[in-house]
């Protein structure tokens, strides 16, 4: 992942899910939308919801 994006999470860890995608065949990833418009996707087990 890019230095700039990881530093945006480290700022601020928040963001909404947009989309999925498949991958790897079989698994599933997410693309989430961050505070500033910025898109990135993850893996399921990457991600965990807030409360």
């Amino acid at each position: 992942m890019p230095e700039n994006v990881v530093k945006k999470i480290k700022q601020n860890p928040f963001g909404t899910v947009e989309d999925y995608k498949m991958v790897d065949g079989s698994g599933v990833g997410f693309v989430v939308k961050l505070d500033d418009n910025l898109s990135t996707w993850f893996f399921e087990d990457e991600l965990e919801t807030a409360s």
